[in-house]
């Protein structure tokens, strides 16, 4: 999840001029107008348009809003149960049980699972997660290594 939230936060702090920039519309009163085409091509970065992300998937449910959960809870430092109620008052979204698990286990360990910065030591409820998740894939007769 720290890559995906690392990404996220990477561009959304890149500002993006608007995909379809309205150059015709009047000019702003008490401005010249001078400069509109070029603001409306450069928002500010306090624009609605400047920085936006679009996470998305395939039905946009459970996957993409727990990704977006993810990064919430690990920006703005708050709970799992905060965020998604947050989010559910804005789009109808349902992460599966094991995303919730996962969201859980992210909480936990203060969004960060490893204990070292190899990445070769993961904090204890990020390696119970993974012993419970093996327990899973083992009963579907899945192999991961």
């Amino acid at each position: 999840m720290n890559r995906v939230c690392d990404f996220i936060d990477e561009a959304y702090s890149t500002p993006r001029k608007p995909a379809v920039a309205q150059l015709d519309a009047e000019p702003s009163e008490g401005k010249s107008g001078e400069n509109d085409d070029e603001e409306k091509q450069n928002p500010s970065p306090d624009s609605p348009d400047a920085n936006v992300v679009l996470v998305h998937c395939e039905r946009g449910v459970s996957r993409a809003p727990t990704m977006v959960i993810a990064y919430l809870m690990r920006k703005y430092r708050r709970s799992r149960d905060d965020i998604l109620a947050e989010v559910k008052t804005k789009r109808r979204i349902r992460p599966n049980s094991n995303f919730m698990d996962q969201l859980e286990v992210w909480e936990q360990v203060e969004y960060q699972v490893w204990e070292d910065e190899a990445k070769t030591i993961p904090k204890a409820p990020y390696q119970a997660y993974l012993a419970r998740r093996a327990v899973r894939l083992k009963k579907k007769g899945v192999n991961r290594r």
